[in-house]
């Protein structure tokens, strides 16, 4: 079997995931799947004119996952930057709310997965992960994404409570988030400087 470097395990998520389209062309993919199914009408024609599953993200997740699962750290670290990255390349105005979304809940899943009781670099996930929050995040009000921060800020929140209750240190988190809250104030959003500041106090 040949062994996998970290620069061959990179190049395979950035190939991937520079195949994720846009939010819209994913939620108007020809798949039919019955636990989304809006209404049954016309539903045999669906069954016999569906196409197959495309989804680069969900392919993307998979690798991370699988890393998790092997207690492969660095490699987990590299697919939890490149996914940061590569949302903050498709995040646009038109779709800045679903793409968000649809980013950090692939995060969630990563972290929550690092959490199972099984993986010995919770902690060192955890801080790492709030470093590439940390980042996203002022990167994202200084590009003015006030309704994609805000999002952020409450996934970084929920994310530090579920650390807080598995016993990992959290200060460092509200390092972070005192910082997001002084960035949002310079730019000009109190409104996001008032959550980052009741997220920091509540967790």
């Amino acid at each position: 079997m040949t062994r996998e470097t970290v620069a061959d395990f990179v190049r395979q998520l950035k190939t991937i995931l520079a195949e994720v389209p846009p939010v819209t062309a994913l939620q108007q993919a020809d798949y039919l799947d019955l636990g989304n199914l809006d209404n049954l009408r016309n539903l045999a024609q669906k069954l016999s004119s569906e196409k197959l599953p495309y989804n680069p993200l969900a392919e993307a997740l998979d690798l991370i996952l699988l890393k998790v699962h092997f207690c492969q750290v660095d490699k987990v670290k590299l697919g939890i930057n490149e996914l940061l990255k590569s949302y903050l390349r498709k995040i646009n105005s038109q779709e800045e709310k679903a793409v968000t979304q649809l980013y950090l809940s692939q995060v969630d899943l990563v972290f929550r997965r690092c959490l199972d009781g099984n993986f010995p670099y919770d902690q060192e996930i955890w801080d790492y992960l709030g470093n590439c929050l940390n980042t996203t995040g002022l990167h994202l009000i200084s590009l003015g994404f006030e309704t994609a921060t805000r999002q952020l800020l409450e996934v970084f929140f929920h994310l530090g409570k579920l650390a807080a209750q598995k016993g990992l240190q959290t200060s460092t988190t509200q390092g972070h988030l005192r910082l997001l809250e002084q960035s949002a104030i310079r730019h000009g959003y109190p409104d996001l400087a008032s959550s980052a500041k009741n997220f920091r106090f509540n967790l």
